[in-house]
């Protein structure tokens, strides 16, 4: 279990709510994760689907009510596992009176950091989420995008193993999304293991090494994002100088699919299955047409994902 740095087993979290405490709601349903040590997994699902039920769950703020779970390599709510991770969460509240540069030492002062330790930290983290010439300006007149900066600043400071990141990018425009994804993958490039949740499919596309689809509470799809995108079996092919006799023998291969490139009236792509590659390839050949590319079909993570969960 040493490069595993969060497993759950059967984790379950039910609340009882209603004035009489009658009503059950099954915010999370038997969750089972492995995290790998240095992964970027995440945790995507509709609002409501349990994404930050499993966070709080991790971090020990509510118990479950079964299952078990481990955070770096010890049960939940070790505290020597809770001084090595660090956490953004949704909606981050800061002390908007201090600047960037004293928002990081009060937190540093917290974990009991040496003075001289926490000035070499402040000023690398500040460097590096793009704050060290704002270093000194009070928070209150930051923009939405550098307070989630700041904020993701101080979950370093205790330079964590583990970063658990929940929503980073909600409500920032495509440049502050942009912005906030280039920190995470130079983390990623440091050996820092991410835990993020969020809908926005777009960014756990460019940056997730591993998926899991939440809904209802429960997992309904997980693995490898290549994995999860590619199609099994099936190609697409671009070719160009195609003449009529070559299009009409494609034309008689039924289980394929051509369509012609509007900007490229000589461009086709063909959809075929696997099998049928070699044949495919043949029919271009022997008539000299040139083959652009032969590439594995991928579906979108918005499809995997709308499939999910209406299944």
């Amino acid at each position: 279990m040493a490069d595993i740095v969060v497993k759950t087993v059967n984790l379950t979290k039910e609340y009882v709510i209603g004035i009489r405490k009658k009503t059950r709601v099954l915010a999370l349903d038997h969750l089972d994760i492995e995290i790998n040590k240095g992964e970027t997994f995440g945790l995507l699902g509709p609002n409501g689907s349990g994404k930050t039920t499993t966070l709080k769950l991790l971090l020990d703020f509510i118990s479950p009510s079964q299952g078990q779970g481990w955070v770096l390599g010890k049960r939940l709510g070790n505290i020597e596992a809770k001084n090595r991770i660090g956490y953004l969460s949704e909606v981050s509240y800061l002390y908007s009176y201090l600047t960037a540069w004293e928002l990081l030492d009060f937190c540093g002062s917290l974990f009991g950091i040496a003075s001289i330790e926490r000035k070499r930290r402040i000023d690398k983290i500040l460097d590096l989420v793009g704050l060290a010439e704002k270093a000194h300006v009070r928070l209150s007149s930051y923009s939405k995008g550098m307070l989630q900066r700041a904020a993701l600043a101080q979950t370093l400071i205790n330079d964590p193993d583990l970063l658990l990141l929940d929503e980073p990018t909600s409500g920032l425009d495509p440049i502050g999304q942009r912005e906030m994804r280039d920190v995470f993958l130079k983390l990623r490039e440091q050996g820092k293991t991410l835990f993020l949740c969020s809908h926005q499919l777009s960014e756990a596309e460019l940056i997730c090494d591993r998926i899991g689809i939440l809904h209802k509470g429960r997992l309904s799809k997980i693995g490898k994002l290549d994995d999860l995108l590619t199609m099994k079996h099936a190609v697409k092919i671009k070719a160009t100088n195609i003449d009529k006799e070559t299009n009409d023998k494609l034309n008689k291969i039924i289980e394929i699919s051509i369509v012609e490139d509007e900007a490229d009236k000589g461009m086709l792509e063909i959809s075929l299955d696997e099998h049928l590659v070699n044949d495919v390839i043949d029919v271009l050949r022997s008539n000299n047409s040139r083959i652009l590319s032969i590439m594995p079909t991928k579906r979108s993570l918005e499809e995997i994902f709308v499939e999910a969960v209406e299944n």
